[in-house]
């Protein structure tokens, strides 16, 4: 497989220091840097145009095209909100200036490493990160070091047997995987997805169609019962995969539903305390593609994993990583290698912050296997310079979007 690169270097093909394991887009960036089709092909990415205005100056800048990096520079001053640059842009902006009106050469302690400058600006923004989630970058983001083949990790995952009859399926001898049941913090309820049969919309006697459809389950008395649909979507549709953040407020699942970019797209929706639920909204194509997002998984509140086959990765599902917040997600990232692998590879789960594990089929056959890691506070760096896979690569900024919504009426 192709070295994925990151949107940084996608708008600039030099910018190979912050080139990892991370797939955002694959459309190249025109020649003309002022072109108006570069705006138009980073805005369709969802990014806003501060964040346009900042990185086509950025890449410009790093190709030594000073004049263009000035035309992006002084659109990003004039549409900030105080007329100023940061202090990292004002410093390239004033350089670039000097080296267009400049017909020496600059004295050598003007000269910098501006590829490292440039790329801590990107990567190192600890306390924009602090700002808007609890946790730290180091926290969060932790070297992940994988067991050999015969390496035991042990791990509690005991589906309540009430709620494994109700589904219909005895998953101790399935050899698909499904996602495992989604419990709230307080552990009295439970989502989880079953397959359905509905009437389809068209045709007096036709066959009724098999949907998934999210249920809920309530613990009383030690006993799982009161099952009840959860409706996220319209009747002829699936919505499958639920994933409950750890404060109980907001779903995340699979849907098919009209809207969707591709076959099965990522959806978050609110989660009220009178039971009610919230319009389902679509997480954008930050995350979404044309094909397959499936498996959403919930970690530390704000960091959500999810599988992906719409976008160039290892092969088959990917696992992707992505931040989101109330009003704002992250691009998504594939996780790399050895996390991903050519086979598919659906979920990871983790343990108390010391370890976990994928669920992958990447073995000789088609059963699941579960693979596990551990995670080590230890950063390689020699690891990092050789472009393999590291999680603190994971540090980005959040740019802030606004999801799509799919405003519907279950009947």
């Amino acid at each position: 497989m192709k070295k994925a690169t990151t949107y940084k270097a996608i708008i600039g093909s030099i910018i190979t220091l912050f080139c990892c394991n991370v797939i955002i887009a694959q459309s190249e960036i025109t020649d003309g840097a002022t072109s108006p089709n570069n705006y138009e092909k980073l805005k369709a990415l969802g990014f806003n145009d501060l964040e346009i205005y900042e990185d086509l100056g950025n890449a410009n800048f790093l190709t030594q095209n000073y004049d263009k990096a000035i035309f992006w520079y002084d659109k990003l001053m004039s549409s900030s909100v105080n007329g100023s640059l940061n202090s990292g842009c004002q410093e390239r902006y004033q350089y670039s200036l000097k080296q267009l009106n400049s017909k020496t050469a600059l004295s050598p302690s003007e000269q910098k490493d501006w590829e490292a400058i440039v790329k801590a600006d990107y990567l190192l923004k600890k306390k924009y990160l602090k700002k808007d989630y609890d946790n730290s970058s180091e926290d969060r983001f932790k070297e992940l070091v994988f067991e050999p083949a015969n390496a035991q990790f042990s791990i509690e995952e005991k589906e309540p047997k009430e709620i494994l009859s109700f589904i219909g399926k005895n998953k101790e001898n399935s050899k698909e995987y499904d996602a495992p049941i989604t419990l709230t913090a307080n552990g009295k309820t439970a989502y989880f997805s079953k397959t359905d049969y509905v009437k389809p919309m068209y045709g007096m006697f036709s066959k009724k169609e098999l949907v998934h459809k999210i249920y809920k389950a309530e613990k009383v008395d030690g006993v799982w019962t009161n099952f009840e649909k959860v409706a996220v979507c319209p009747k002829n549709s699936s919505a499958k995969h639920p994933a409950v953040s750890a404060d109980g407020k907001r779903l995340f699942f699979a849907s098919n539903m009209p809207g969707s970019f591709g076959e099965y797209d990522i959806y978050v929706a609110d989660l009220y305390k009178n039971g009610k639920v919230g319009v389902s909204k679509n997480l954008g194509q930050k995350v979404n593609t044309k094909k397959n997002d499936l498996y959403p998984s919930l970690v530390d509140g704000s960091t959500l994993f999810f599988a992906s086959e719409g976008r160039k990765g290892h092969g088959g599902l990917d696992i992707y990583m992505t931040q989101v917040g109330q009003n704002r997600v992250d691009l998504a990232m594939n996780m790399g290698s050895p996390i991903n692998s050519k086979k598919d590879d659906f979920s990871i789960s983790f343990k108390n912050d010391k370890g976990g594990f994928v669920m992958s089929n990447r073995g000789g056959d088609s059963d699941l296997q579960r693979v596990a890691f551990t995670s080590s506070d230890r950063l390689d760096t020699d690891t990092q310079e050789q472009g393999k896979y590291n999680s603190m690569e994971a540090i980005r900024k959040s740019w802030k979007v606004d999801y799509s919504t799919s405003v519907y009426e279950d009947e």
